[in-house]
């Protein structure tokens, strides 16, 4: 028969290791994290004896296929098919399955015909190696991240041995330095760079601009970028992004991971009722009484009685309240003290 090779190539084996191999952050993971309706265990014996040659032929061409004659054991499997009504030998480039009989007491093992007694290993579990070093920090100011990755390769684990366990990525802060003040939020430049782009769709044009979408979002979804405009786009946020903006943590490879005030990872640092960072909640006083007057008044630059007002009123404006109520009793609460203080 006519000799054909197809140039397909299949993926020889899935580890149990695989699923570890999956970053947490990975979204093409997802569908490893159910539970399992049972518990299945991998069979110790290699694939082979469970698949005779002929088996293995159907598998990869279809019903009817059969073990060419005449070729080299273990390297490639040939088998037949038809081609414009004339018989071929056709190979997808894969060898043999690893434990099929190849001549009397020997077995293919890796492409080659190896003795039988060779093939039980015994099993080995992986173990770490070295850390890497850190990479680039994410961000150049405003606190960033740093990772540094580690492999299960001191030894690979083989013929069934166990994958490592703990941690593959670890990260510290980096680039804690206050980044210049532009009255804009590090989630909103990230919405930014995507104005102007063509989507390639009729219901959005050019022009649109895209903003943060806060509200709405589940907890898992924090560490996505989510824009809105006339419409939403889901994407990956930059390491060392808030994950919102009522809470200290910051976003880890698409994860929430504890920070303090001061912007360091695991931090305890918290901001206190005067809203300074590790503060003993003694450089404030709280004021409270209703003001019917216009707010007007706020228009000024003056220090009044150890507290600017005019710093606090942009403080105001600029910490972006959704609640309408809060906002105006905050205001009311300022108006009032810079009113005691001029009697």
């Amino acid at each position: 028969p006519f000799l054909s090779s197809t140039t397909n190539s299949l993926d020889l084996d899935w580890a149990p290791s695989s699923e570890t191999t999956c970053y947490a952050n990975s979204l093409i993971c997802d569908c490893l994290l159910d539970q399992p309706q049972k518990q299945l265990t991998l069979q110790d014996s290699l694939p082979g004896s469970s698949y005779r040659l002929h088996r293995q032929c159907e598998l990869a061409f279809g019903s009817g296929s059969k073990p060419c004659p005449y070729m080299q054991p273990c390297a490639k499997l040939w088998c037949t098919g038809n081609a414009r009504g004339q018989q071929v030998c056709q190979t997808r480039h894969f060898p043999w399955a690893d434990g099929t009989s190849c001549v009397y007491g020997k077995v293919c093992y890796r492409g080659a015909c190896v003795d039988k007694r060779s093939t039980m290993n015994v099993k080995v579990d992986g173990r770490w190696g070295k850390w890497g070093g850190f990479g680039d920090c994410s961000r150049s100011c405003g606190g960033g991240v740093q990772l540094a990755r580690r492999e299960c390769d001191n030894p690979v684990p083989e013929n069934g041995g166990k994958y490592c366990y703990g941690l593959r990525i670890k990260y510290r802060s980096c680039n804690l330095n206050a980044c210049p003040e532009t009255g804009k939020r590090f989630r909103e430049e990230q919405c930014e760079a995507f104005n102007g782009l063509n989507l390639n769709t009729s219901r959005l044009g050019s022009s649109v601009v895209w903003i943060p979408k806060y509200s709405g979002i589940s907890p898992k979804d924090k560490c996505k970028l989510i824009c809105r405009a006339n419409g939403t786009g889901y994407f990956s946020v930059v390491d060392g992004t808030p994950c919102s903006p009522d809470t200290s943590a910051v976003c880890v490879q698409g994860k929430c991971i504890k920070a303090g005030c001061d912007g360091k990872l695991d931090s305890d640092k918290k901001f206190d009722k005067c809203g300074v960072c590790g503060g003993d909640n003694q450089s404030c006083k709280k004021i409270s009484g209703m003001f019917t007057k216009p707010v007007d008044l706020l228009v000024t630059g003056k220090q009044q009685g150890g507290i600017h007002v005019q710093l606090l009123v942009e403080m105001v404006y600029s910490s972006g309240w959704s609640n309408a109520r809060a906002q105006k009793d905050i205001l009311q609460l300022i108006v009032t003290l810079l009113k005691g203080q001029q009697q």
